[in-house]
């Protein structure tokens, strides 16, 4: 007998790279780049002091963007709760029922191997080196929702009822491929 309520947690690969370190080196270079144009506008018009204060603002939400992915990005999993695979993007939820995703089951793959299968266009998430997360069109045209922290253990879901592709980095995608067979 299965318990409806249980929930079965996903555990995603780690890609092994720290987005903070992303995060830090994009921030200097767009602070230097920030800079860089503001003394060139003031070096220009000396007598406008409006540059100055645009510069300071820019340079805080310049600041605070990165800290606000970081805490969407950390957010991201996937689960399996009360028949339906749900994939928090951090951006986004999406559920799928676990019935949708039995006719073609699972199959683990290599992007490098196949590559239609490779994300092309984000359409509504985001990507930092070792993860892409949300909506995403992908090389063969399909439109899919990614959690993906490994390009070479992937985890390709296609639910024809719902028309979307599911690739996730799991680190077991037996635990899924098991909760699919029942």
């Amino acid at each position: 007998m299965r318990d409806s309520n249980a929930s079965t947690e996903l555990p995603l690969i780690s890609s092994g790279r720290k987005p903070i370190v992303s995060v830090i080196v994009t921030l200097c270079l767009l602070l230097v780049a920030l800079l860089g144009v503001t003394f060139g506008i003031q070096a220009g018009r000396p007598q406008d002091s409006s540059a100055v204060a645009t510069t300071i603002l820019a340079a805080a939400v310049f600041c605070l963007t990165p800290f606000v992915l970081l805490r969407i990005v950390g957010r991201a999993r996937a689960t399996v709760e009360e028949g339906d695979l749900v994939m928090q993007t951090g951006v986004g939820k999406k559920r799928v029922p676990l019935a949708n995703l039995r006719r073609h089951g699972i199959e683990v793959i290599d992007l490098a191997q196949h590559p239609e299968l490779r994300p092309l266009f984000r359409l509504w998430g985001t990507s930092m080196p070792g993860l892409s997360t949300g909506w995403f069109r992908l090389r063969n045209g399909e439109k899919a929702v990614c959690l993906l922290t490994d390009r070479r253990h992937v985890s390709y879901l296609r639910s024809d009822d719902d028309n979307i592709s599911l690739l996730l980095s799991l680190q077991n995608p037996g635990t899924l491929k098991a909760l699919l067979e029942r």
